[in-house]
């Protein structure tokens, strides 16, 4: 079983980790999880290209471990293994294309309203 768990590190998300990690005993095998993370793009290209590709690279990655955070202490703190993924896109988009990528079984996507 490979699970695909997004999170926007809101406490939605953070709750729905905590549920699935209770749960985990459920499976017959202990599932392969991978966590993903994704960041809107910045809509403005003039901005973009202000601020700088590698300026740009790094703000999109502070943003990713900020929303990962919590949930990599969680599944640290429960013996969880996973693996971190971080994309930049349309979120909807890029979960569906991670998944494929993975060949996932279970998509989970917790994300709170107004974030």
């Amino acid at each position: 079983m490979k699970i695909l768990f997004a999170t926007d590190g809101s406490d939605a998300s953070n709750a729905a980790l905590a549920a699935l990690i209770a749960r985990l005993g459920w499976f017959r095998e202990v599932p392969e999880l991978t966590l993903l993370t994704v960041h809107a793009a910045i809509p403005y290209k003039a901005a973009a290209a202000w601020a700088g590709k590698q300026n740009l690279a790094d703000y999109y990655d502070e943003e990713a471990e900020t929303m990962l955070s919590p949930a990599r202490a969680s599944l640290s703190a429960a013996n969880v293994a996973f693996d971190a993924v971080k994309r930049v896109g349309e979120p909807a988009d890029e979960i569906i294309h991670c998944a494929s990528e993975r060949g996932v079984d279970l998509i989970v996507a917790p994300f709170a309203t107004g974030r």
